[in-house]
């Protein structure tokens, strides 16, 4: 729930292009999330694949939306942890 209203905070500060590509990093922030939790136990690696997709599904929303940022610092921290919060 937290991490709504910070996403929301941040719409007024970002333009909807870049709120969209820090959307996209989810995935990336649950993958170190998770790769943090799991790694005391050894058990912390990330298969080739998954890496590639992970890579290729920012990678893709990036270049779509390429010269279509526009943001304020605040802005750009409040996505971020907008999306840090969501993947947790």
């Amino acid at each position: 729930m937290l991490n709504v209203a910070v996403s929301n905070l941040s719409l007024k500060l970002v333009r909807v292009p870049l709120q969209a590509s820090h959307s996209r990093l989810r995935s990336l922030f649950t993958v170190l999330v998770a790769y943090i939790l799991s790694a005391p136990r050894g058990k912390g690696t990330l298969g080739a694949g998954a890496t590639k997709l992970l890579f290729v599904n920012i990678a893709g929303v990036g270049f779509a939306m390429y010269d279509d940022y526009s943001f304020t610092a605040w802005g750009f921290v409040l996505t971020l942890l907008g999306g840090f919060l969501a993947a947790l």
